[in-house]
């Protein structure tokens, strides 16, 4: 059995993006558990990068998440220059390298240079670099011609059960998760106001706003038909809202995005989903599942065309039969195995 180490697998600070138990590295950490031994699994650290140096002697593999984001890191760049040590380690001892390539960018401007540094330096050296969108393929692939070969498109995995919710309609669209400005949600009301759209739907938008900076760029256009809830909802209060909004909206911009937790997340309810063309949004509209759109003015068409269309769970519940962790373990491993 393998010894692995995932990054990141933070100690964490309250309002951070990255706070401990993040559902996906523990998801991950999880499905794996039958092929690898995960040893910094329960070890939390504030350590980032440098924590992987306590382990290094005993790795075959490490896994590693949203390192793009290592500059702007407390220490961010004597752990970047600690990546590249182990990066040329594990290389060296034949080990082997695994990027999980959530992201085009950082979502987060700070350290630009150095974060395409790292960005590029990961394509170079990852044996097996994994991307939950067909576009990080054509990404990678611009940046460093003759990469595609080892970059391994599958689905975000699903991480809970279809939910089947009862029609209670109070809103025509709601907003959920963390709101940050990658989001593009003021950009949205911006475009609604400015074209005197902004009473025409009941809009529904709740989520913890980060930075704290950001809130008067959202708040400010909160009124009547616009509710705008500063804070995490609880399952249960998700459950709710969602049954009561008939669209699921989400309006990323597309730049930086890849793939998206929350979308795979909305995927469980009986509801219509609209996202940008690009990334994963843009796969699950070719799997008939969601919509996408080009621009606002688009969006607007689509909204107004499907917001009393009923919905259909069908194609949905099959790609969720499909598109589990399971799967997505067992198909990481056979990679890493190729490359042994």
């Amino acid at each position: 059995m393998y010894n692995a180490y995932t990054y990141p697998n933070p100690a964490g600070r309250k309002g951070a993006p990255d706070l401990p138990g993040s559902p996906y590295v523990s998801l991950f950490n999880n499905a794996l558990k039958k092929y690898v031994n995960i040893i910094n699994q329960g070890y939390p650290t504030k350590y980032g990068v440098l924590n992987i140096l306590k382990y290094l002697l005993r790795l075959d593999i490490i896994f590693f998440n949203w390192i793009e984001d290592l500059p702007d890191k407390k220490g961010g760049y004597l752990q970047s220059i600690v990546l590249v040590f182990i990066l040329n380690y594990m290389k060296a001892r034949k080990k082997k390298i695994v990027w999980i390539m959530h992201n085009k960018l950082s979502h987060h401007k700070t350290n630009h240079k150095l974060k395409n540094f790292v960005f590029k330096l990961m394509l170079k050296k990852s044996d097996v670099i994994i991307t939950h969108a067909r576009e990080g393929i054509e990404y990678a692939d611009k940046l460093m011609p003759g990469i595609g070969g080892k970059i391994h498109f599958i689905h975000h995995p699903l991480m809970k059960s279809a939910i089947i919710l009862e029609n209670s309609f109070k809103y025509d669209i709601i907003i959920w998760g963390k709101i940050m400005p990658y989001k593009g949600i003021d950009q949205f009301l911006k475009y609604l106001k400015d074209n005197s759209l902004h009473e025409k739907y009941k809009i529904y938008i709740a989520g913890s706003i980060y930075p704290d900076d950001y809130a008067y760029e959202i708040l400010r256009y909160a009124g009547p038909n616009i509710i705008i809830e500063n804070r995490f909802l609880t399952e249960e209060e998700l459950n709710q809202r969602i049954a009561e909004s008939k669209i699921i909206l989400f309006t990323y911009n597309r730049d930086s995005i890849l793939s998206s937790a929350a979308l795979m997340d909305s995927l469980i309810y009986n509801r219509h989903i609209i996202g940008p063309s690009s990334g994963a949004f843009k796969d699950l509209a070719q799997e008939g599942i969601i919509y996408v759109y080009s621009d606002f003015g688009q969006l607007i068409k689509i909204i107004d065309e499907i917001k009393d269309r009923e919905f259909s769970f069908e194609k949905r519940h099959q790609f969720m039969i499909q598109n589990n962790w399971q799967n997505f373990a067992t198909s990481i491993i056979e990679w890493i195995d190729k490359k042994s």
